[in-house]
């Protein structure tokens, strides 16, 4: 057996990716999924973003950017690796949904939906 200086096995950086990948692959985004459909059902200008990890980068990437009438990009929700609440399969946001210009994470499709509708002022929809 061989280790590294530390005791440890070896392990090369391409191996460490690749394990990365493959626990990263199969991720669900039912969350995003619900908010894509809501966005559907209202009209709104977006692009949804799926990347898969790889060997070349083990981060997968489950995106939607909503853009203005005008093609302006207003805000995104995100849900993948190292975003505030993937995890447990929960949103981040950014963008004008998030008055301190921050990002807010730990979001359920139906608290975006709020979101979007208080900035949009929607009573009912």
């Amino acid at each position: 057996m061989t280790g590294d200086y530390h005791g440890h096995d070896s392990i090369t950086a391409e191996s460490f990716f690749d394990k990365m990948a493959r626990e990263n692959s199969h991720r669900k985004t039912p969350e995003l999924d619900k908010l894509q459909q809501y966005l559907d059902r209202m009209g709104v200008n977006y692009e949804r973003v799926d990347e898969e990890p790889s060997r070349f980068s083990y981060i997968d990437r489950h995106q939607l950017i909503v853009y203005s009438k005008d093609g302006f990009r207003e805000w995104d929700a995100i849900c993948n690796y190292g975003t505030y609440g993937a995890e447990l399969g929960l949103l981040e946001i950014m963008g004008v949904l998030v008055p301190t210009g921050d990002v807010e994470g730990y979001l359920t499709a139906d608290q975006v939906i709020e979101k979007y509708k208080a900035w949009k002022g929607v009573k009912h929809v």
